[in-house]
């Protein structure tokens, strides 16, 4: 019996965005940047888009890219003023 990854991660996308939220947590343990955390949650959140409908690609990279948007903006917004 034959395993084709394609297929499986085909059908489970979420899949695909829970390691990427893996591996961007544990890039936030060897980098000093809270970043990589906030990026994190943000694919956290795209798999919860990705489990509910996994056959809309572009639905969930439109998830993530706005998310990540919102994410810049509060970041950006919360930054103490130099001088």
């Amino acid at each position: 019996m034959s395993v084709n990854l394609n297929d499986f991660l085909g059908d489970h996308p979420w899949l695909l965005w829970l390691v990427l939220a893996a591996l961007l947590a544990g890039a936030r343990l060897v980098v000093p940047s809270r970043w990589l955390l906030r990026l994190a949650a943000v694919a956290v959140l795209t798999a919860v888009a990705a489990a509910v409908w996994p056959t809309v690609a572009w639905l969930q990279l439109l998830v993530a890219v706005v998310l990540a948007g919102v994410v810049v903006v509060v970041s950006r917004s919360r930054r103490p003023a130099a001088g």
